[in-house]
């Protein structure tokens, strides 16, 4: 649940806090976001098989529709790209994708135009030795103002700005999922 758009619950295990059982599931105390989760995280994912993988630092990251990256910057697992998609307005706002914990590939820079499909980054390994938050991607969709700059953009001004609506992005993708 912890990795669902709008959830306060954290998913990963937090240093130094212990593990227990409740109802079946291990969970921690004190184990909840200090605000809702801007979007999606993906961690696992089922081969044509049917058998289960995590995601790691081999997996391709893809941008969801055409657009311009408009923003790359650092995030705590790895860093964030920005996604602009000129194409879909509605009432001043733009629709934006960002993707974030990835590490982005070769070459790819702020200005760049992209067509749907387009490899953008890989996800970022390693941190599980710091963190104890294993590979993953998020995923954030949202409306943003026109007027709003991309240079402003930080999982801080979206989590709280009013020129920004976050949506849920497992509305949004037209994928076949299991929670």
């Amino acid at each position: 649940p912890g990795m669902l758009f709008g959830n306060l619950q954290k998913w990963w295990l937090q240093k130094n806090l212990p593990v227990q059982e409740q109802g079946g599931k291990f969970c921690q105390a004190n184990s909840f976001r200090s605000r809702p989760h801007e979007g999606l995280d993906l961690y696992l994912y089922r081969d044509k098989n049917g058998v289960k993988h995590s995601l790691d630092e081999n997996i391709k990251v893809p941008v969801m529709y055409e657009g311009k990256v408009v923003k790359i910057s650092a995030d705590f697992l790895g860093e964030s790209i920005y996604v602009e998609h000129e194409s879909c307005k509605s009432e001043g706002r733009r629709l934006y994708s960002i993707y974030g914990h990835t590490k982005p590939v070769n070459g790819l820079t702020s200005g760049q135009v992209l067509d749907a499909g387009d490899i953008i980054a890989y996800i970022a390994g390693g941190s599980l030795q710091k963190t104890k938050i294993p590979p993953h991607l998020h995923i954030s969709i949202a409306w943003i103002s026109e007027d709003f700059s991309p240079d402003d953009l930080s999982w801080e001004t979206i989590a709280k700005s009013e020129d920004v609506i976050l949506l849920d992005p497992l509305k949004i993708m037209a994928c076949k999922f299991s929670v």
